[in-house]
């Protein structure tokens, strides 16, 4: 018998731009991700049946990867050029659309964000929260650039499955 469990990932991210107080959606972009080592490591501990609440994902984190793109690796611990805050889910999630498949959305705002106007953004990651310094990296991907500015709100949605 062979039974091999693959943890595989996908990443939508909506740009949203808001013109007179109305939100319209400019692009979608969809790429895959690797789920890392130190992720793959908190699977085993939950699976385990850990009870710490450092290994739950909790943290969606971006990053502009200067020089890049740089290609996730399993040995990935963070991302390559973070900036901004850790963003937590929004309220409803994480869902559970059908069994092996876990989704996470997550927004950027338009204002707030932390990330400063006109800033490239082309990495992502989900990260584990460890004392609420999310620094336990779970996925990353890198994606076609998307230019933030004060206009726009990027919503997230990261659906992980096995």
């Amino acid at each position: 018998m062979k039974d091999r469990v693959e943890v595989k990932g996908h990443l939508t991210i909506r740009v949203m731009e808001n013109r007179d107080g109305v939100d319209r959606l400019l692009r979608t972009v969809s790429v895959k991700n690797l789920v890392v080592w130190t992720g793959r490591n908190a699977l085993t501990r939950l699976v385990g049946g850990t009870t710490q609440s450092l290994y739950k994902v909790t943290a969606l984190r971006v990053g502009e990867d200067v020089g890049g793109p740089h290609a996730p690796a399993l040995t990935d611990v963070d991302l390559h050029d973070p900036i901004g805050n850790a963003y937590n889910p929004d309220a409803t999630y994480p869902q559970y659309p059908t069994d092996g498949k876990i989704l996470y959305q997550f927004t950027i705002p338009k204002l707030g964000s932390g990330i400063p106007d006109s800033t490239v953004l082309s990495e992502a990651g989900l990260f584990c929260d460890n004392a609420a310094a999310y620094d336990i990296l779970f996925s990353r991907t890198t994606h076609p650039d998307v230019t933030k500015t004060d206009a726009i709100s990027l919503i997230y949605t990261w659906e992980i499955q096995f």
